[in-house]
């Protein structure tokens, strides 16, 4: 629920509001986040509580990357005067929002969008993250979905399954899954006594927050304080010298701390991270990682027993098949048994009954009773009679069952 109340918060700072870190092009505070467990364990809970203890932005269903988009769109009423000096109104399209909280409750719908032909929803919640300019063009220049950067903001939930994370945290080539945090719906140390709160716990800031006396239209970014930015550059330089390796998972480690820096700072009234805010986001992260490699952990250990079943599925196959050739002599034998012992031909049916259903080798009796007929010499009979086939032991077949024996 943690996670989720982050999200919500900074889903709540308005667009226009972005991170300057001094080290790149400025970011977004809006985050993402995956909480992940098995059916009924609270996924969808835990973001409704979570919208009960802060009063964020009302939440939007997320279906498709251009819905996404659209939901910052609306119709407004203007007025003009026509030709005539009349003044009339009219509804026109153009952008209403600037901050948005989008929720996914079953993230098998997500999926299936995010691989849907032509889906543009991948590349489009990446970007959002990132706070770059985002749109689509349509065949009607009024219905095209355009978010420049800097300009909106907006925070994203959705509940996963824990059989279908994998989905969503391997997919590190494209970069998705370094934005999200990790959260587990289930949590073993929860306190069964702990105080029952009732409605919300927290505001977040309006517009009119100062800085340094000067109102926040008039300087629309976070900053941090000079620690904090003398650390990124550290890291920087080692990246870029080749003095470190980082890990793939961790790629947008830097991003995601000033994004819960903010976002902390932001519920403390201040549009500087400092120090404390700092600590506090590294050890969020920290916890949200752990949780990541448990999944990771798992996923890995659900595809190995998927391989693992697959490779017997695929031996008991080459097994079933390199035993056929046994099979069909024991079949063809017992023919030649139920013969020699019957003192008149048999029918078709009773021959086949009498061959066990075990190890499917009843399945073998047609092609057994054929390579009987047509070996040479035939070792069986054929009688045509009014009630159908029947079936006699030759001489030859008598032989060859002596010379088994």
């Amino acid at each position: 629920m943690l996670l989720a109340t982050l999200v919500i918060v900074s889903a709540s700072i308005p667009g226009g509001i972005t991170i300057d870190s001094g080290m790149a092009a400025n970011v977004t505070p809006g985050l993402f986040a995956a909480i992940c467990g098995p059916s009924g364990s609270g996924k969808t809970s835990s973001e409704r509580v979570a919208r009960d203890l802060i009063r964020g932005p009302a939440p939007l269903t997320l279906a498709t990357g251009e819905g996404m988009l659209e939901s910052f769109y609306g119709e407004v009423e203007t007025s003009e005067v026509d030709a005539r000096g009349n003044e009339v109104s009219r509804r026109i399209r153009t952008r209403t929002k600037t901050n948005a909280l989008f929720i996914v409750g079953e993230g098998a719908n997500f999926y299936a969008d995010l691989n849907r032909e032509n889906s543009k929803l991948g590349g489009i919640i990446r970007d959002f993250w990132s706070g770059t300019d985002i749109g689509t063009t349509n065949a009607s220049a009024e219905r095209n979905r355009n978010l420049e950067a800097g300009t909106y903001n907006g925070g994203l939930i959705i509940g996963l399954q824990t059989g279908i994370v994998g989905d969503l945290i391997t997919d590190t080539t494209t970069g998705t899954a370094q934005r999200f945090l990790w959260a587990s719906a289930t949590d073993p140390t929860i306190d069964p006594n702990a105080h029952l709160y009732r409605g919300a716990l927290f505001d977040p800031p309006t517009i009119d927050l100062t800085v340094e006396g000067k109102p926040i239209i008039d300087d629309l970014r976070i900053t941090v304080v000079d620690d904090i930015y003398r650390e990124l550059l550290d890291n920087k330089l080692r990246i870029n010298r080749g003095d470190v390796q980082i890990n793939e998972h961790d790629s947008q480690r830097p991003v995601m701390l000033l994004k819960i820096g903010a976002t902390l700072a932001w519920m403390n009234g201040r549009l500087r991270i400092n120090s404390e805010d700092w600590e506090h986001a590294k050890y969020l992260l920290g916890e949200s990682n752990k949780v990541r490699d448990a999944l990771i952990e798992a996923a890995e250990e659900t595809a190995m027993e998927a391989v693992a079943k697959e490779g017997s599925r695929i031996a008991a196959v080459r097994a079933a098949a390199d035993s056929r050739p046994e099979r069909l002599r024991r079949v063809r034998t017992r023919i030649l048994e139920m013969l020699n012992a019957s003192t008149e031909p048999m029918s078709h049916g009773t021959l086949r009954a009498g061959i066990s259903r075990r190890g499917n080798l009843r399945e073998l009796f047609p092609e057994a009773i054929e390579w009987l007929l047509n070996t040479q010499p035939p070792a069986i009979v054929r009688h045509e009679t009014p009630n159908g086939n029947k079936y006699a032991l030759s001489l030859a077949g008598r032989r060859a069952l002596e010379n088994a024996a």
